[in-house]
Parts: C-alpha cells; structure tokens; sequence
C-alpha cells in the first residue's frame, strides 16, 4: 500500500510539472517573454535550441581555454560592430586576450547562468577555475560572462567591448 501511495504521489508531481512547463511554455516548447524592459520592449522568444546551441559553444570555447588551445578560443570570439553585427577580434584584441588567457592558465570552469534578453544582449555567467601551480588542490574561482548574440539565426560569443552596445546591457550585472 506504501508503494502505491509513492508512486501516486510521483505521478501526480509529473503531472503537475508538466502542466506546469505547457503553460510556461505556450504549448509550443519557445518560452515567453515573462517582462518589459524599462524602455517596453518585449525580451526576445527563444526555445530549448537556443540554449543547447549557446550552452554547446560556451563549452567548446572554454574547453579551448582549458587545453591552451588559445588560438582556437580566440576564433570563436566576436565583438559587435557600429550596426550591431558580430565581427571577429582585430590583431590588438586578440593578442590582449590571448596574453590574458596564459597569464593565468585555466584548470576548469563552471557555467553558473544563461540568460537571454535580446538577439545583441544575452549572457553567459561563468566561473574560472585557476589552480595555484604551489598547491594543486587550492583554486581560486573568478567570475566572468561572455554575451551571446543571435544575428540571422547563428549564435555567436561575444566579449564586452567599450565600442559595442554589447558592453551597456539591459541585464543587470
């Protein structure tokens, strides 16, 4: 009788969940805007594709960094353009970040949160793990964010750039 009685109890909490993320969802699997922006503008639909493609490229870019493989990560980086459109890092970027990343070698990473807003203003929180080369079971975390933008379909990673609208974003910080 116990069994049954757990085994109700874990339907019924599937049915509520369920029930639950169909409404959140709209029926269609794309969640809905839950908010406006100060200014009323509606933050941008997206669905699970969204979020498996940002997840799938902020992972490659930092397991790049993690295997030194500093070239690689540095081909995945983008900064936005006056129009808002992603464009790769110049020769000066890319040696200011690529001396960044070996100044203080990753030894892991923890992705703490995603959050989409618009196409140009989306971000990826994220962890740095750096061990101390004196005592390998001490690291130390720092806090970083990439911004995703979405631009014809096509996820990119962007860095924060004082040129870009990508560095004054509508997500608080």
């Amino acid at each position: 009788m116990r069994r049954i009685n757990t085994l109700f109890i874990l339907f019924v909490s599937a049915l509520v969940l369920a029930y639950v993320l169909y409404t959140r969802c709209g029926g269609n699997g794309i969640v809905e805007p839950s908010s406006k922006s100060a200014d009323g503008e509606i933050p941008m639909r997206v669905s699970s594709y969204d979020t498996t493609a940002v997840l799938s490229l902020a992972k490659k870019y930092l397991n790049y960094v993690v295997d030194s493989n500093y070239d690689a990560a540095l081909d995945m980086l983008y900064v936005l353009d006056e129009y808002n459109l992603p464009v790769e890092l110049d020769s000066a970027q890319r040696l200011y970040h690529r001396k960044a990343m070996a100044l203080y070698p990753m030894s892991g990473y923890e992705i703490e949160r995603l959050t989409f807003w618009r196409a140009t203003d989306s971000r990826l929180d994220y962890y740095i793990l750096i061990s101390n080369p004196s005592d390998s079971a001490e690291k130390a975390r720092v806090r970083s964010a990439l911004r995703p933008v979405r631009y014809e379909d096509i996820w990119y990673l962007t860095i924060a750039d004082d040129r870009g609208i990508n560095y004054n974003s509508e997500i608080s910080q």
